[in-house]
């Protein structure tokens, strides 16, 4: 908010497997950052990561998802 970003990015690259609390923090992060005014993009999720949110309800619908940093970083880049 201080700086107006217009978007978070968060990089889940590395991250092999989530429980249920932790997706569902990661969800409120991407909701939080829809609050605050700015778009949430999330690159780098492996699929165990993705199957552990959507079994929890915790994938965020308004999320934009990219397969890599470098790509989520050019949406923004280039829009």
């Amino acid at each position: 908010m201080r700086t107006q970003a217009r978007c978070g990015i968060l990089d889940h690259a590395g991250v092999e497997a989530i429980d249920a609390a932790t997706a569902d923090h990661l969800a409120k992060i991407s909701r939080a950052v829809a609050l605050l005014g700015a778009e949430s993009r999330i690159c780098g999720i492996q699929p165990a990561v993705a199957r552990a949110m959507t079994a929890v309800d915790a994938a965020p619908a308004d999320a934009k998802t990219y397969s890599t940093m470098r790509s989520a970083l050019m949406s923004v880049i280039r829009p």
